[in-house]
C-alpha cells in the first residue's frame, strides 16, 4: 500500500490544479463579459447627443407645448422624428406626439420644437390631449439617436 500513496498524491494534485484552473477560467470569462458590456454601454452613451431643455411653455388655451433645446454634447444628433411623451402630474401616460426635425442638430445649436396637442395627426396614438390650466405635466422629448430629456411644466391659459 505504500506504493499507491505517491500516485494518489499526484492524481489529487492534478485534479486540484484542473479545478483551480477551471474556476479561474470561469471568473476571467465573466469578468471579461462584464467589462465588454460596460464598455459597449459607455460607447453608446458617447455616440448619442446630450441635450438641455432651456425653456418649456405649456399653453392650456391652445393645447400647445413649445420647447427650446440646446445640443450640449459633442455629437451631431441626426434629423428625423422627435417624439414628445406627455404625462399628467401623477405619471399617468396621456399621449405621444411626433414631429420631424428637418435638419441635423449640431453641437451648441439651439432648436425650438412646437407640438400642437390638439392635432391628432401628430399623435402616435391617434388622439388629442387637452391641457388644464394650472396643472403640472411631465414631458419627455426623445430624438432619433435615443437622446432623451425629461422636464415638467405648469400649463397656463
Amino acid at each position: 500500500m505504500r506504493g499507491l500513496s505517491p500516485i494518489i498524491g499526484v492524481v489529487l494534485l492534478i485534479m486540484m490544479t484542473v479545478a483551480v484552473m477551471g474556476a479561474a477560467y470561469l471568473w476571467i470569462t465573466s469578468l471579461q463579459q462584464s467589462v465588454q458590456q460596460t464598455s459597449s454601454q459607455q460607447i453608446g452613451t458617447l455616440q448619442r447627443g446630450q441635450i438641455n431643455v432651456l425653456s418649456v411653455d405649456c399653453n392650456a388655451t391652445s393645447d400647445a407645448v413649445s420647447l427650446v433645446i440646446r445640443n450640449i454634447g459633442t455629437v451631431t444628433i441626426p434629423k428625423g422624428n422627435v417624439t414628445l411623451e406627455v404625462k399628467d402630474n401623477n405619471g399617468v401616460h396621456l399621449n405621444i406626439y411626433s414631429i420631424t426635425l428637418a435638419n441635423n442638430f449640431a453641437p451648441n445649436q439651439i432648436v425650438t420644437l412646437s407640438y400642437d396637442l390638439g392635432n391628432a395627426n401628430l399623435s402616435l396614438e391617434s388622439k388629442t390631449t387637452s391641457l388644464t390650466a394650472d396643472s403640472t405635466y411631465q414631458l419627455t422629448v426623445s430624438f432619433p439617436d435615443g437622446t432623451t430629456q425629461a422636464v415638467s411644466c405648469v400649463a397656463h391659459s
